[in-house]
């Protein structure tokens, strides 16, 4: 009877939680599907510390004698490491959402500010002094403004935090034009008191 007990203990006990980790396998695998790794980056490699940690404690109860045996770890470890991921890939999702909505708004500052310099340039008065320096200054904002499809571009492909930097970089190369447009015509109107901007139709 001793035998009976020792051995139902010893197959009750020693098994691995296989089901409890596949399961946490396979939500760390939906996380990754969800791009976890791009836009929850920290959580996701938690997950897969997680995941190399119940391996390793799977190895080392392998390693002992079948009555040492025991998985409580793993299957915590397993069960925790599941509803995270569950949690990682809304966060992903989360964050996804958000980084597009960032890119867009990115976008159209970006739109804003090359409107404001070409509305500037537009009213700039262009004299003998100061014609070069306005062609050059509508050089290099056509040449800002050819930067805006790759940004759409961009966004479509769902590269949303390259489309951001490059929206940022647009917006502030194309508000620098302006204050130099703005600075242009003070010092035109300095030397001409009584000229005024043309205004918009």
């Amino acid at each position: 009877m001793l035998v009976l007990a020792v051995a139902a203990f010893v197959s009750s006990c020693a098994e691995p939680p296989t089901a409890d980790v596949e399961a946490a396998k396979s939500s760390v695998e939906a996380a990754r599907s969800a791009e976890a790794p791009k836009y929850a980056t920290a959580e996701f490699n938690a997950l897969e510390d997680s995941i190399k940690a119940i391996s390793a404690e799977l190895e080392v109860q392998k390693n002992k004698f079948a009555l040492f045996r025991s998985y409580d770890r793993v299957k915590q470890t397993a069960m925790s490491t599941k509803s995270n991921a569950e949690q990682v890939a809304t966060l992903s999702r989360e964050n996804k959402a958000k980084a597009k909505a960032e890119a867009e708004a990115a976008l159209n500052d970006a739109n804003t500010s090359v409107t404001a310099a070409k509305e500037a340039l537009d009213m700039a008065p262009v004299g003998k002094d100061n014609k070069a320096d306005i062609a050059q200054m509508k050089s290099d904002l056509a040449g800002i403004e050819a930067q805006i499809p790759g940004v759409q571009a961009a966004i479509s492909s769902e590269d949303f935090f390259g489309a951001k930097d490059k929206a940022v970089a647009i917006k502030s190369s194309a508000d620098n034009v302006k204050s130099q447009v703005d600075a242009a015509i003070a010092k035109f109107q300095e030397k001409h008191p009584k000229w005024k901007p043309k205004t918009k139709s």
